[in-house]
């Protein structure tokens, strides 16, 4: 193949320009539909329903979508039109969150199977079993007083990574561990020695 110019006709994944094009793709396909992105997240649109009793949304995570409406069907009748979407249902589950409920009554999100799977990747990260935590942190707790070392790089890419982990738990509805999550993301560019991110997840296992 050498001297030959290959034409990709299709490219999914590998070119560095596939994230935004699929993003745009989409964009417009929602904006046809009359959706228009939030203020607060460019990926969460919202239509206002032809009754105007409300609104309708779709919230998008790369090729993940959710739809949150009085009718959800015909909104997926449209995007089948023209994505090819595996087995359209109600939602089972989504970045993480466990749904369950029945589409006509009410929902509920739970984030056990979330915790489940951040505490073997930390286990395999840190390379022992974590300990149950009956706190989200030590009692009188101040890492901004700590004078420990600071992590190595290596290090560093862990604690910013369980970082992330517990901030979505937060938005996944652990409110309980709101204050520690954001006392100790101050760090993530400067981490040090502490054991109190692993308790952050210890304790979300309760």
């Amino acid at each position: 193949m050498e001297g030959r110019i290959a034409i990709v006709r299709k490219g999914l994944y590998g070119l560095k320009t596939s994230g935004n094009a699929w993003h745009a793709h989409f964009a417009n396909t929602l904006h046809s539909m009359g959706f228009t992105p939030t203020r607060y997240d460019p990926d969460v649109w919202l239509r206002k329903r032809d009754d105007a009793t409300g609104y309708d949304y779709i919230s998008a995570y790369v090729d993940d979508f959710l739809i949150t409406a009085k009718d959800p069907w015909p909104f997926m009748l449209q995007l089948q039109e023209v994505y090819k979407i595996k087995d359209p249902a109600a939602p089972s589950t989504y970045l993480g969150a466990l749904y369950t409920g029945d589409p006509s009554g009410i929902w509920t999100i739970n984030c056990k199977n979330y915790i489940k799977a951040a505490l073997l990747q930390v286990e395999s990260m840190i390379g022992c079993e974590i300990r149950d935590s009956v706190t989200p942190s030590a009692t009188a707790d101040h890492p901004e007083e700590d004078t420990s070392e600071i992590l190595d790089n290596h290090r560093h890419r862990q604690y910013q990574s369980m970082a992330g982990m517990a901030q979505w738990l937060t938005t996944l509805g652990r409110l309980d561990i709101c204050y520690t999550v954001s006392s100790l993301s101050r760090f993530c560019s400067c981490p040090i020695e502490t054991d109190t991110t692993k308790e952050w997840l210890d304790y979300g296992d309760i």
